[in-house]
């Protein structure tokens, strides 16, 4: 388990270029911390391990185009879809009513699923991860443990 306490071990230096940072948090361990999460999926005929494999970015500050339709994603009420492609998507947050951010993107897999990468951002700054349709409803669980257990490690804030 990754936490603040343990990643002050000789080696890890949260100091050194974070770009360089990957960390990995294994399936079976997102299941037993997030309620519902799902540990394995089935997409394109093959068995999937849910493992969150995490980098970090620079925070593009991503701009928003007002003019392209949004559309709510039915996996999450505070997700809306841009545009209307159907292979790859740009995906905002609703935080309040007219005020939305950047969530990410996601792609679709040709056979009724789709793939996100979730760009949770801390300052200038951001913990990219992909997460698939099937848990999907809950990056908010997912950002939250990650806020609290992996950003400390990093010396990055929410």
């Amino acid at each position: 388990e990754l936490n603040a306490s343990n990643t002050r071990a000789p080696g890890f230096d949260p100091s050194d270029n974070l770009r360089d940072v990957r960390i990995w948090i294994p399936a079976e361990h997102l299941a037993k911390v997030i309620d519902g999460y799902k540990p394995v999926v089935i997409s394109n005929g093959r068995t999937r391990h849910q493992t969150i494999y995490l980098t970090v970015v620079e925070n593009r500050d991503s701009r928003l185009n007002h003019e392209s339709e949004l559309t709510q994603v039915s996996e999450h009420p505070a997700l809306l879809k841009v545009g209307n492609d159907s292979f790859q998507w740009q995906i905002l947050e609703q935080k309040a009513r007219g005020e939305e951010t950047v969530w990410g993107r996601c792609t679709t897999d040709f056979r009724g699923g789709f793939d996100c990468t979730r760009e949770l951002v801390a300052g200038h700054d951001a913990l990219v991860y992909h997460v698939t349709k099937q848990n999907l409803h809950l990056f908010k669980e997912i950002d939250q443990l990650l806020e609290t257990s992996v950003m400390p490690c990093l010396g990055l804030q929410p």
